[in-house]
């Protein structure tokens, strides 16, 4: 029902103002040379800067899992000790245990994370991490993506990121380097 029928139907005033109109309309104004809520991806020599550059090791951890494991910010909070294995390589196995499109955790999504992220990680972790205690501690989501924020701007990236410009932007790194659409797909799981 539009507002407006409800308007007629309950005999009370619309809810949408002036004031809400123009906001929406500014809101949508300021995104639209971006698609549709799409975050600005962040490249594979700004994640390696803002890595180098954070002060705090559990910054650097949560730009490696945001952006070389391709973790959402829920998927980063929820993500345990036992999830982070090393590999023979040198890389760190990550395993998502559960996701936006894995709820159940009945799939198993094993990222990967190597180089500069991969000492980021294991910088962050403490000697005798207990197996189940959650890698950033009982931060959530949205504490998670303040701190990727942060971090990128302490590190003078000119744009403004969001938790999602990590996933995004390795998406796109894979598709410059040459990588086809399955591989992408299977680096984030989508």
């Amino acid at each position: 029902m539009s507002t407006k029928s409800g308007q007629l139907q309950t005999g009370r005033p619309s809810p949408t103002g002036e004031r809400v109109r123009d906001t929406l309309k500014r809101l949508s104004e300021d995104g639209a040379d971006r698609g549709r809520g799409q975050a600005s991806p962040l490249t594979y020599d700004e994640a390696v800067r803002i890595v180098t550059l954070a002060k705090k090791p559990i910054d650097r951890a949560i730009v490696a899992c945001l952006f070389m494991a391709g973790l959402r910010r829920s998927e980063a909070a929820a993500l345990a000790w036992r999830d982070i294995e090393d590999a023979p390589d040198g890389s760190l196995r990550v395993r998502a245990r559960t996701s936006k499109t894995n709820r159940d955790g009945g799939i198993t999504d094993i990222r990967f994370v190597k180089g500069t992220f991969a000492d980021a990680l294991r910088v962050h972790r403490p000697e005798g991490a207990e197996p189940n205690a959650k890698v950033f501690g009982d931060r959530d989501p949205q504490t998670i993506g303040r701190r990727f924020q942060r971090a990128a701007c302490a590190a003078g990236i000119p744009r403004k990121l969001t938790a999602h410009s990590g996933r995004v932007g390795l998406a796109s790194e894979l598709t410059a380097r040459g990588a086809i659409e399955t591989e992408v797909m299977l680096a984030g799981n989508w």
